[in-house]
């Protein structure tokens, strides 16, 4: 989790923080074993 999920959704929210784009939740599945984010 910490090379593969942390990292991906850290980029996500800075950009977004960036961009001022506010993020209230954060949805985490799993696909064909790898991790898919839904961002709200």
């Amino acid at each position: 989790m910490t090379n593969t999920l942390l990292p991906s959704i850290s980029a996500e929210f800075l950009n977004r923080m960036m961009a001022g784009i506010a993020i209230e939740r954060v949805h985490v599945s799993v696909a064909d074993g790898e991790f898919c984010y839904e961002f709200e």
